[in-house]
């Protein structure tokens, strides 16, 4: 399985973790071939309706509690997306 094909499965099995009825803020966890897949899941307290559900993902060398990615999803949820 070449790298696209991997790290479209991975994004697609992330984005099923998105989608799922997962509490709000909460740290989830997926095993990904031989890899843990970590996310953090950011909802708004209100319904979703018909709003879009983001993905936020980034390079190795960043992490969930980096200033850029939690501000992304405290942004997204003040919008009231979730992430």
């Amino acid at each position: 399985m070449n790298f696209y094909q991997r790290t479209f499965q991975c994004l697609f099995f992330l984005s099923l973790l998105a989608l799922s009825n997962l509490s709000l803020a909460k740290a989830v966890q997926g095993k990904f071939h031989n890899l843990i897949v970590n996310a953090n899941w950011e909802a708004p307290k209100a319904k979703l309706g018909n709003k879009p559900v983001f993905l936020v993902v980034h390079g190795s060398l960043a992490h969930d509690k980096m200033e850029l990615i939690a501000s992304s999803q405290k942004l997204l949820k003040s919008k009231g997306y979730a992430s």
